[in-house]
């Protein structure tokens, strides 16, 4: 009950506060890639690196087991200084893990070098919603990550959270 009434409120984007003036520092942080297929329902799809990072500063008790706030970055470049606050709250008072995944066909998550229509065609929700639920997978699996998770966006990807946990309920 709690978890939901939480999770509700943050699709509503009531925490997600300002970025704080300063750039967040943290010690323990992960930014890597990882391939993904642009179609993840045909396994000879074309592939791309999708950047993450993991911010495991907060996580405080057993690590397998503490909840997962998964940060469906804004449209842009994602990056782990740029968390907001309220996100960066709420983790720390529930010791939980953050995850940040960058959108396909942003920042350094480019699956072509052009934008033309054919290029394009893969960029809609049910590919997007498929990659978030392959990647959720891939961490929990390589980084053993088996907490609850909770997606979190606001505006465009907070409409994408919701429809995420929509789609997937078992996973968010």
């Amino acid at each position: 009950p709690m978890a939901r009434l939480l999770y509700v409120l943050m699709l509503l984007g009531w925490l997600c506060l300002p970025f704080s003036a300063e750039a967040h520092q943290f010690q323990k942080v992960t930014r890597s890639v990882l391939a993904q297929r642009l179609d993840q329902a045909d396994v000879n799809s074309k592939t791309f690196n999708q950047r993450y990072f993991v911010i495991a500063d907060l996580v405080k008790g057993p690590k397998k087991v503490a909840p997962v706030i998964y940060y469906i970055c804004p449209v842009g470049e994602c990056d782990d200084t740029r968390v907001p606050t309220g996100v960066l709250e709420i983790a720390r008072s529930m010791g939980a893990w953050v995850v940040g995944l960058e959108q396909r066909y942003h920042g350094e998550s480019q699956p072509f070098s052009d934008l033309s229509p054919n290029s394009m065609r893969y960029l809609n929700l049910q590919f997007t919603l498929r990659v978030l639920a392959t990647f959720q997978h891939s961490l929990t699996e390589h980084m053993d990550l088996r907490g609850p998770w909770v997606a979190y966006g606001a505006s465009y990807t907070g409409m994408l959270a919701a429809f995420y946990r929509s789609m997937y309920p078992n996973l968010a």
